[in-house]
């Protein structure tokens, strides 16, 4: 698998877009707190994801809500296969879609919808646990590489 492969300008079968590939808000923990706000059920849940970041992760979604782009993230699975993750950025009709795709198929499958009201089916443990160890190595060391760079910029 080409990094081509891993940020489409289009998705087979998806009519939404600009899709833009955004790994780097990946590194944002503020991007992280909203995008678990949607599980959370509970005003101590919601208290101990936001904590003093409240306001700032408010801020930082409302931007990310208002973007004339549509970020987008790809994660690997085994086989060749791949979630694309999309932020639907539409004024009026903002989500997460996330769909599952295989070049040797003509079109991606919707997995799930996040958008006020969660449309599953979802992909369960046993389906994602094995590919947990590809997308955690992926992303560490990407970490270590921005990590690195950072450090370097501060000598």
């Amino acid at each position: 698998m080409n990094s081509a492969d891993l940020h489409p300008a289009r998705i087979p079968g998806y009519d939404g877009g600009p899709l833009t590939h955004q790994v780097g808000l990946l590194d944002e923990p503020l991007f992280w707190l909203g995008h678990l706000y949607s599980c959370v059920q509970s005003e101590e849940v919601e208290e101990l994801l936001f904590g003093a970041d409240y306001d700032a992760a408010g801020d930082f979604q409302r931007r990310l809500w208002e973007r004339a782009e549509w970020p987008t993230f790809t994660v690997p699975l085994a086989d060749d296969h791949r979630v694309h993750i999309v932020y639907r950025t539409f004024a009026d009709d903002t989500g997460i879609d996330y769909l599952l795709y295989h070049p040797d198929w003509d079109q991606a499958e919707l997995l799930a919808q996040d958008d006020g009201h969660f449309m599953g089916p979802g992909l369960s443990w046993p389906e994602l646990v094995p590919h947990q160890a590809t997308f955690a190595l992926s992303t560490t060391a990407r970490r270590r590489r921005s990590s690195a760079w950072r450090f370097r910029q501060m000598m």
